[in-house]
């Protein structure tokens, strides 16, 4: 399998080519969902101060200031997580070197929507070896076995970044474990 030609340029790649390029771990509907129910929490925290400050229940605002502080903490949880791995991909992307790597073992998800383990092995720009790990589900990853090449992108510089170009599905994030 060919990787796609905007891997086939060396770093540093411009950062506006990754678009649609690495898989969404997390669909849409999930993150939105996640988000209301901690806006809501949120919401439910201020207006039950708000009561307590009207009327003095303190059982009530104790109840409020929680779900307040579990909404915003929620909410701002996914917020991080969000961030923090559109950061790696973006790093990866700019400064990661391409290789093939070789599909060394696949662990198969219990069902078809669960995640199939795949560890690959490829050399770096230096000859050296590598492993490297990525979690697809496994309906995407059926056709993948043993001895199968597929593209990878490792980085130089921050050894645990690490991905692999799984056709149909995109680049996904993994970790690098050599």
């Amino acid at each position: 399998m060919n990787p796609p030609p905007i891997l086939n340029t060396p770093p540093p790649r411009d950062p506006a080519g990754m678009a649609g390029l690495f898989e969404s771990r997390v669909p849409l509907g999930i993150k939105m969902l996640v988000g209301i129910w901690g806006f809501v929490l949120a919401l439910v925290g201020l207006m039950t101060l708000r009561g307590y400050l009207k009327y003095g229940e303190v059982d009530v605002a104790v109840a409020g200031v929680i779900g307040g502080v579990v909404g915003v903490a929620l909410s701002a949880a996914v917020v991080i997580g969000l961030v923090l791995a559109q950061g790696r991909a973006t790093r990866l992307y700019t400064h990661g070197l391409g290789a093939m790597g070789r599909v060394r073992s696949v662990t198969p998800g219990q069902q078809a929507d669960h995640a199939a383990s795949i560890e690959l092995d490829f050399q770096d720009a230096w000859g050296r070896p590598g492993l490297g790990q990525v979690a697809v589900k496994w309906s995407s990853a059926s056709w993948l076995t043993p001895g199968v090449s597929i593209p990878v992108l490792y980085s130089p510089n921050e050894h645990a970044l690490f991905g692999a170009y799984v056709h149909n599905v995109g680049m996904v994030l993994g970790l690098r474990r050599s």
